[in-house]
């Protein structure tokens, strides 16, 4: 056949034919004998060939004076088994094929070259076919959609089962037609109500705030399809994405209010540890809530975090320091405007042994061996106590209390200079005037021992030798 094509096209360029009708008639049921049956794509070229080959020789037939009858039932012949070969391809299995498109073109062209040599056209019964098989097709996946769907029974599932199923609806919306649209939207609705409404609160609050980022592109995606689906199914979508996000919020507020109540139940124990991981739970959920619940958060926050300072400034222990810094870190950000724990902590412990030496100083009996240990205390602590309310006071009296002591027979010299020297080391720490101390320690003991000696010297008798030394 190819070899007679290529004859006639070789003649028909040098102005002449070399094969008649009929011969080419010949070629063209040569070509078609035990044909009638087609399958898949197999030698549908050689069917374009001998399609393209009729309509030429009844353009032929047809420009004559008196047309050859018998040719033309030939030709009708001929066509009738092509288009056969045609219709019989036409199977669930071709339209489900990669290039179904460019086999679905091919059928069309050469169902059309058969329309030009027939009284009745096969384009639209070849149209109708494929389009028959590709509802079946489209029917096969709405069947394979709605066992998915319903076969769902594990919930933890519900991302990698919304990736299938909008696998399957993009499949469907390559051409799926208005009843079989009615049937996915009614499984796109029972998927949103009966999964998704169900089942995606308890999934969310067993995942945590990640599903949320997992699922909202798929989710999107689902809306989108779903939408063009209710289009030509002339009905409506009610979109997921919105559901959802109306029961995320409602998930977040309710597990941030029940990581508060934790809290403060660990903090009425004294469990920071607890009551952090508690905070640090709270925060993971904290964006995710409605905007109309946030007053109610935030002066539920509030008191859990009145309750934190009140427990660590009670608390000796020293694990509320980082308590506090971590809590600090935490409000930073739900709660900027809240003054920072950690100092008002630091200060608190700094000031504790700057109350002890000012209690000590008050005592008749002071005991300098304690003022000396408090005085070392508030050295550890010199930064944080350097802006505390009352320390230039608090110095100012223990200069005071020293220089009293160094001029006291019953004091512990060495111990008031040694004190004076610790208090001239941690004076710049404190931020306070440099006027050093111990210095003027040294020249009222001085002026007071040399004051004692000269009385004793000037006794008329009873002179106390080793008193003088």
């Amino acid at each position: 056949l190819q070899y007679c094509f290529s004859r006639r096209v070789d003649a028909m360029g040098s102005g002449g034919s070399t094969l008649d009708v009929k011969q080419r008639l010949d070629e063209v049921e040569k070509a078609c004998a035990g044909k009638k049956i087609g399958s898949g794509k197999d030698e549908l070229d050689v069917m374009k060939k001998c399609s393209e080959e009729l309509r030429a020789a009844m353009d032929e037939v047809a420009a004559k004076s008196s047309p050859d009858l018998h040719l033309i039932d030939r030709i009708g012949g001929l066509s009738d088994i092509i288009y056969c070969n045609l219709d019989s391809r036409i199977t669930l299995d071709l339209v489900q094929l990669a290039d179904a498109a460019d086999v679905h073109k091919a059928l069309l062209d050469i169902a059309e070259d058969l329309d030009s040599v027939r009284a009745t056209k096969v384009s639209p019964k070849v149209q109708q076919k494929w389009t028959e098989a590709e509802q079946q097709h489209y029917a096969q996946l709405l069947k394979e959609l709605a066992e998915l769907i319903k076969g769902l029974a594990d919930i933890s599932k519900l991302p990698e089962a919304l990736d299938e199923v909008n696998q399957k609806l993009e499949a469907l919306l390559q051409g799926v037609k208005k009843e079989l649209a009615e049937r996915t939207l009614a499984q796109c609705s029972g998927f949103s109500t009966a999964k998704f409404g169900k089942g995606f609160p308890g999934l969310l609050q067993k995942e945590g705030p990640d599903l949320l980022e997992r699922v909202h592109a798929p989710v999107a995606k689902f809306d989108a399809s779903a939408q063009q689906v209710a289009q030509i199914a002339e009905g409506s979508w009610e979109a997921l994405a919105p559901v959802l996000a109306k029961q995320s919020a409602q998930v977040a507020t309710h597990l941030v209010k029940v990581s508060l109540q934790q809290a403060a139940v660990e903090l009425a124990q004294d469990n920071f540890d607890g009551a952090m991981t508690a905070f640090a739970q709270m925060q993971i959920w904290w964006p995710h809530t409605g905007s109309e619940e946030k007053e109610v958060l935030n002066e539920s926050l509030g008191k859990v975090l009145d309750l934190a300072d009140e427990r660590s400034f009670a608390c000796e222990a020293d694990s509320t320091a980082d308590f506090a810094a971590k809590l600090d870190a935490l409000c930073s950000q739900l709660a900027p405007e809240r003054a920072a724990l950690a100092p008002r902590l630091a200060e608190r412990r700094a000031r504790g042994p700057l109350k002890q030496l000012q209690e000590e100083m008050e005592k008749e009996d002071a005991n300098l061996a304690s003022l000396l240990s408090s005085l070392k205390d508030m050295a550890a602590a010199a930064e944080t106590l350097a802006s505390a309310e009352g320390l230039e006071a608090a110095m100012s009296a223990l200069e005071d209390f020293l220089q009293q002591k160094s001029q006291s027979i019953e004091a512990d010299l060495a111990k008031v200079l040694e004190i004076a020297a610790g208090y001239d080391e941690i004076r710049p720490k404190l931020s306070l005037p440099d006027t050093s101390l111990l210095p003027r320690i040294q020249v009222l003991l001085t002026s007071a021992s040399l004051q004692r000696a000269r009385e004793e010297l000037c006794k008329d008798h009873g002179l106390n030798p080793a008193l003088v030394l």
